[in-house]
């Protein structure tokens, strides 16, 4: 053991490089949205959603879904199925692991945190458009984190928007 160390070989420089170099491959750090929870995940913590296409029944749940109405006289009409984002065809393993057991995952969109698509027109708006349409603005997050650094809850403090004084 020589001060300095003696230069490294071929085998070895090889091998810094290509571990290297895979960490730098796309697919390490790609991220694809969950068709059942709808949050981004790596994509190599996904599968298809084929994979477990017979066992979806779980998600399914009554008034959660609108189908868009485009003029006063449509009818107000549920999407029928499971509530996925149609966007995407993967699924992240946590989901997928509770689906196989027959459980509805804790953040699944079946559980009222379906939104669906944003229409056109909403889509690109500026802040002050924003603010008109919203029912609530939210101004300020406190975050208390436990002292074992395992546990966050966070708290937003919301005022209702002034929609009435605007038109007025």
């Amino acid at each position: 053991s020589s001060f300095p160390p003696p230069p490294p070989n071929r085998e070895t420089i090889h091998a810094v490089i290509s571990s290297a170099s895979s960490k730098f491959q796309p697919a390490s750090f790609e991220e694809v949205g969950c068709a059942v929870c709808g949050q981004l995940v790596l994509t190599t913590k996904t599968s298809a959603l084929k994979s477990v296409k017979r066992m979806l029944h779980v998600l399914e749940a009554a008034n959660v879904t609108r189908v868009e109405c485009k003029t006063k006289k449509n009818a107000i009409c549920e999407f029928l199925g499971p509530v996925l984002n149609f966007t995407t065809g993967h699924i992240c393993d946590f989901c997928r692991k509770c689906v196989r057991e027959g459980k509805v995952p804790w953040y699944a969109l079946c559980k009222g945190l379906w939104v669906g698509n944003v229409p056109m027109e909403l889509q690109g708006l500026h802040y002050v458009e924003k603010l008109l349409i919203a029912r609530v603005r939210y101004s300020t997050c406190f975050i208390r984190v436990s002292s074992s650094m395992h546990k966050m809850i966070a708290n937003a403090v919301s005022f209702e928007s002034p929609v009435g004084k605007v038109y007025e």
